[in-house]
């Protein structure tokens, strides 16, 4: 995530990360998923709504985390999606991003359910 040789990848400069104030709690679940190496207890509840599962995916690119992306199509995988669900991850993902591998795997895994 820093050390691809960019300037925030040297050891002797403190390092400031950027986040807006609606990747906030995405951020913090993915410091979670980092140490931990699973997705949180409350992310898995079944009342989590989509929102945040796409609000995560779009922090794990931000940071480059691809391990959290996998983690985040599997859960959703084993959920098997219902149509509301398919439809409202659809709407949820920025056409800029939706291109990019992650994004593609869960907005095919969404019209897999509809």
């Amino acid at each position: 995530m820093l050390s691809n040789g960019m300037k925030e990848s040297n050891k002797t400069t403190p390092v400031t990360l950027m986040v807006t104030q609606s990747e906030r709690a995405a951020f913090k679940e993915m410091l979670h998923f980092l140490y931990a190496g699973t997705l949180s207890p409350q992310l898995q509840e079944p009342s989590t709504p989509m929102s945040s599962f796409v609000d995560l995916l779009v922090v794990a690119d931000k940071f480059e985390v691809p391990s959290l992306m996998g983690a985040i199509i599997k859960y959703l995988r084993a959920c098997n999606l219902d149509v509301a669900s398919g439809v409202e991850i659809l709407s949820l993902i920025p056409k800029a991003l939706a291109d990019r591998p992650g994004f593609k795997h869960v907005a095919d895994l969404a019209r897999a359910c509809m």
